[in-house]
């Protein structure tokens, strides 16, 4: 049984590849930046410490990380670049 995304962009080169994971990469970062305002807001009520808004901001971000990643690898197939029988490429491009 082979798995077939409902988007096929593979990240078969060099460059579909850093497209697909900068896109990654984005989308938990702003995910963590706006968590991170969140909390800040919600200072005044819940006297968090910095350890403590640190700690969330980790696990909460992990767990948006793995989110992301299993969403993007069922809808644009990410992650089968690796595992792909082309030719090996000596420069980026």
């Amino acid at each position: 049984m082979n798995f077939k995304p409902l988007i096929d962009l593979r990240g078969t080169t060099m460059i579909r590849a850093f497209i697909l994971n900068a896109l990654v990469t984005a989308a938990i970062a702003a995910l963590a930046i706006e968590l991170r305002y969140l909390l800040d807001e919600q200072e005044e009520r819940k006297q968090l410490s910095r350890g403590e808004k640190a700690l969330i901001i980790m696990l909460v971000t992990f767990l948006h990380g793995l989110v992301i990643y299993i969403v993007v690898r069922y809808i644009l197939g990410f992650g089968d670049g690796l595992l792909t029988k082309g030719p090996q490429y000596p420069f980026f491009l």
